[in-house]
């Protein structure tokens, strides 16, 4: 085999116990890195970069079974990944026939392109008189490389995330599917049974907050079924078709009315449920509504207000049309 088919065949293979090195086909590494025979941290001479790396970092070498990088090293001429390699300072350079041999590790002597007998011998007999260098201390002038900085607690930290995120992802689902069948279902499902003459009209339910079990919200919608006129007998057949606490039969202790999403009206729970009786005229009703409706926690009409009978009959009619106007848009 000549000088050129050697240059690119053989690879010159850092190895404990290896005197200095071991001079090994490329074809022969590759399979051992396959096999697992060899590690991936096993150190072999770049002559593109002029220095000594880990086999994982040659792309000649690269194959899909190598196993992903370690964690927590430091790559770039600060750590590198273990176990460790311990090479003889005297494996910095190989015989002075082999033309592609490896430099020294020191940055002085990589420099040399071409070695000299003389400065292999020289090389040589400084190494006998030193110690065992780690890989962790070689290679100065390698290239930098990607720093890669995930640790095991952070890989936990984002695992506890998501995690997290996910639990009230499921809470909210659980919430929201909780809220349909005990109380915005329920109500539809009570308002087709009576054969309510309302019962196709658009109207939504869930608890307060969506978890507080003793309070109710109701979304009603402007319709053209429902008009000032028949108003309150529509608020009768909401009563009426109001289910009980979820998981219980107890009536809700406070009704919350709304044409949208914030709070428009509140009416104590005792006085919603009477208002559904089927025997009650609607003058009835108003009366024992009105006194019970709320806005912002106050009585529509304050009892502290200075009128007269008139004036406070006017006072009185004015709010009531506000409270439908609310609902309803003729």
């Amino acid at each position: 085999m000549d000088d050129q088919v050697k240059k690119e065949t053989m690879l010159f293979v850092a190895l404990p116990g290896a005197e200095p090195y071991a001079e090994m086909p490329r074809k022969a590494v590759k399979a051992q890195l396959d096999k697992g025979q060899l590690k991936q941290s096993a150190l072999i001479w770049s002559q593109k970069h002029n220095a000594w790396k880990q086999a994982r970092y040659i792309t000649q070498l690269i194959a899909s079974k190598l196993e992903p990088r370690p964690v927590q090293a430091r790559i770039g001429g600060v750590h590198v990944a273990q176990p460790h390699v311990h090479v003889q300072a005297k494996a910095a350079q190989p015989a002075a026939g082999a033309t592609a041999s490896p430099a020294a590790a020191t940055p002085v002597q990589a420099k040399a392109a071409t070695p000299q007998v003389k400065q292999v011998a020289a090389v040589k007999a400084a190494a006998q008189a030193s110690t065992p260098v780690e890989t962790t201390a070689a290679a100065t002038s390698a290239p930098a490389i990607e720093d890669y900085t995930f640790t095991e607690s952070s890989h936990a930290s984002q695992v506890w995330l998501k995690a997290i995120c996910g639990g009230l992802v499921a809470l909210i689902v659980i919430l929201l599917a909780f809220n349909w069948y005990y109380v915005d279902n329920s109500l539809k499902a009570n308002l087709a049974e009576d054969n309510s003459e309302f019962k196709d009209v658009a109207v939504y339910a869930h608890l307060g907050g969506f978890f507080q079990i003793d309070s109710i919200i109701i979304h009603i919608r402007p319709s053209d079924k429902v008009t000032k006129e028949n108003f309150v007998k529509y608020l009768a057949a909401l009563s009426a078709a109001t289910p009980d606490r979820p998981l219980s039969r107890r009536s809700f202790s406070n009704v919350i009315l709304t044409s949208g999403w914030s709070a428009d009206y509140q009416v104590d729970g005792l006085v919603w449920h009477r208002i559904g009786r089927s025997e009650l005229s609607d003058d009835e009703r108003h009366d024992i509504l009105f006194p019970g409706l709320r806005q912002g926690g106050a009585s529509l009409v304050p009892k502290s207000v200075n009128l007269d009978y008139n004036g406070l009959q006017a006072l009185r009619e004015k709010r009531w049309n506000e409270f439908i106007s609310t609902f309803v848009s003729k």
